[in-house]
Order: structure tokens, then C-alpha cells, then sequence
């Protein structure tokens, strides 16, 4: 668990960097295309204008939502579900794999009991075509006798 809250912290910094440092320079310079803004952290919609002495507007007092904020969220949130995503894509890939190779080695070698029915039915293990019609045969018998046990 540790291990796990250590990597997801500097995995955080890094989306975080990746965000700040590479991506949202691409968008603001978009967006300052767009709506003659230069970056998102000017774009608000102002639901209640505070003003300083000055007469300019002062955010600390006023009531307003920061899209660029929200926007910098959406593309991290979605950069940290592409990432797990690809992490877990990945794992299942592993572990279907390895139960792919659990088989193949499961059916590598004949068990004792199918040994002692190639013997029964004459087949060597050196004839390779016999024994895959064997194993085939054997897969079929099984496969049958499931359904049927499901069946009832």
C-alpha cells in the first residue's frame, strides 16, 4: 500500500508537469487564437465583479468561475484514467497470457492416466499425429461430459 501511495504521488507530479508544461501551453495558444486571450487562467465568467480602489477588478472579492481551471482538471483527469486504463489493458493482457501458457504446458506432456490409455490403446508416444487425435478425442469426451453434467 505504501508502495502503491509513493507511486501515485510522483505519477501525479508528472501528469501534473505533463498538464502544466507541455499541454496546456499547446490549448492556450489555441485558445489565444480563438478569443484573443492569452491563456486560460484569463478566461472567467464573472458572477459578481469586485472592484479595487483602482477601478480594476479585483478576483479576491469577486464571485466568479475559472474555466481554465476546470479545463487544466478535465485534461489531467483524463490523462490519469488513459494511464490506468493502459495499465489495466496491460495486466489483463499478461495475465491472459499466462493462463494461455499454464495450458500449453499443461498439454505439453501426457498425464500417468493418459499414458496408461495410449498404452491400452496402442498408441506410442513418439506418434505425434496419435497422440494430438488422442488428446482431441480425450478434449471432446470431456467437453461432453460437462454439458451433459450441466444439464441435469
Amino acid at each position: 500500500l505504501a508502495v502503491g501511495v509513493i507511486i501515485g504521488s510522483a505519477f501525479t507530479a508528472i501528469v501534473t508537469t505533463l498538464s502544466n508544461k507541455i499541454i496546456m501551453p499547446v490549448i492556450n495558444y489555441i485558445l489565444a487564437l480563438m478569443l484573443g486571450k492569452d491563456s486560460l487562467t484569463e478566461i472567467f465568467t464573472f458572477l459578481k465583479k469586485g472592484y479595487t480602489e483602482t477601478g480594476a477588478i479585483d478576483l479576491a472579492s469577486s464571485i466568479y468561475i475559472d474555466w481554465g481551471a476546470f479545463i487544466s482538471a478535465i485534461i489531467k483527469f483524463i490523462i490519469i484514467a488513459f494511464v490506468l486504463f493502459t495499465i489495466v489493458k496491460t495486466i489483463n493482457n499478461i495475465q491472459k497470457k499466462n493462463e494461455q501458457l499454464k495450458n500449453d504446458i499443461k498439454n505439453a506432456f501426457p498425464t500417468k492416466e493418459d499414458k496408461k490409455e495410449m498404452k491400452k490403446e496402442g498408441i506410442k508416444l513418439r506418434d505425434k499425429e496419435a497422440v494430438k487425435k488422442f488428446r482431441a478425442e480425450k478434449e471432446e469426451r470431456l467437453a461432453l461430459e460437462k454439458k451433459q453434467a450441466e444439464e441435469q
